[in-house]
């Protein structure tokens, strides 16, 4: 049956070619073609068919299956680019990987199963990225927003303070303000590189002491307001050597902390997180409690959302979850949260240990609320 979704272009000199590879998969795809290079660019250029997958014969006149890949990279960078070519012609290949950048090659002469397979995958990195472009577009419309706000209200309160300069309660008043705009900057300035550097950078292995790990996220956070007034308690049981990228996980679990510092409840004086660690061959299993705000079903729902804030009134980037879930996607964790309103938050995280072959998996979010 035909996936009217997959847009494939085609391109080969030889007519037979195209005519044989359009039959072979005219009920898989939707399947244009064309019979140079410059067919193809006109192609590409107008708008109303959007190409998700090109294929390209490698030895063709005038212009190499390698040489217009290369200029795909220019003009239309978006389709993923796939290279058919002779099984010997190693070069072309070589050159199809450095200069094209392609998804992949296939060998002449092609079977059906193998090549609709790779098309499939092709496109599927498609959608990815393109879902991956949004969302960085996004994030950065919504970062220079955020960042916006508070320069604006710093121009306003220097140009109030430069007008009251003889008038010692306003100034001061002025200067706290200014204070508070700055920590909102510089908080969400941070996030924003945290979460780039959550999102990019190259995983690295090492051996992770969580009882070490723990204390320097807390030695962080003692600076915070009324962080003294909050009763931590740590239980850390290494039973075996654990293994992962340190500081995607320093991250996850600095955030889940963080959050549950920021949502106490101001009018206690008694909040607690409750911190359990404990390693095994697989796994880690870290358990995070607080008895703090608690969420509501639906700001539960939308907790890992890029900039989402659940709770009015409270600074924050929204970042913070959000980054917790990019962390939980990179180490392929596990998440199940529990929130009860006034009550306070769960957050049980279950990361992989490296230290043992884990096989790969997709990451879950299970959201509870009582």
């Amino acid at each position: 049956m035909m996936n009217n979704e997959i847009n494939v272009l085609y391109v080969d000199d030889e007519s037979h070619n195209l005519n044989a590879f359009k039959a072979s998969f005219r009920r898989d795809f939707n399947i244009i073609t064309a019979s140079s290079a410059n067919e193809a660019l006109k192609i590409l250029a107008d708008n109303s068919v959007e190409i998700q997958v090109v294929l390209t014969d490698q030895r063709m006149p005038n212009v190499t299956g390698t040489e217009f890949l290369s200029t795909l990279i220019e003009r239309h960078p978006k389709p993923i680019r796939i290279l058919i070519t002779a099984y010997a012609d190693i070069t072309a290949v070589v050159d199809a990987i450095n200069g094209g950048k392609v998804f992949s090659y296939i060998s002449k002469p092609w079977e059906y199963e193998d090549l609709k397979r790779v098309i499939t995958e092709a496109y599927q990195a498609y959608v990815n990225r393109k879902v991956k472009d949004e969302e960085v577009n996004y994030f950065v419309f919504k970062a220079s927003h955020d960042i916006k706000g508070p320069l604006v209200s710093l121009k306003g309160l220097v140009d109030i303070a430069k007008a009251n300069l003889d008038d010692k309660e306003k100034l001061s008043d002025m200067l706290n303000l200014i204070d508070k705009s700055i920590v909102s900057l510089e908080g969400t300035l941070k996030d924003m590189i945290e979460y780039k550097r959550i999102d990019s950078t190259v995983l690295r292995d090492s051996i992770i002491s969580f009882n070490d790990l723990t204390h320097h996220i807390l030695s962080d956070f003692s600076t915070l307001p009324d962080y003294n007034s909050i009763t931590i308690n740590a239980s850390i049981i290494e039973a075996v050597e654990f293994k992962n990228d340190k500081e995607v996980l320093r991250s996850i679990i600095a955030n889940i902390i963080h959050n549950a510092i920021k949502y106490r409840k101001t009018n206690s004086n008694s909040s607690t997180i409750d911190i359990s660690i404990e390693t095994d061959l697989e796994k880690v299993i870290i358990d995070i409690k607080d008895n703090g705000v608690g969420m509501s079903e639906g700001t539960l729902k939308k907790a890992f959302t890029m900039f989402y804030r659940g709770h009015k009134g409270v600074e924050g980037s929204g970042l913070g979850l959000y980054i917790v879930k990019k962390g939980l996607e990179r180490v392929f964790g596990d998440v199940e949260v529990e929130s009860v309103i006034a009550e306070g938050s769960r957050f049980k995280l279950t990361i992989p240990n490296n230290k043992t072959k884990i096989l790969k998996r997709e990451n879950i979010i299970t959201h509870t609320v009582i």
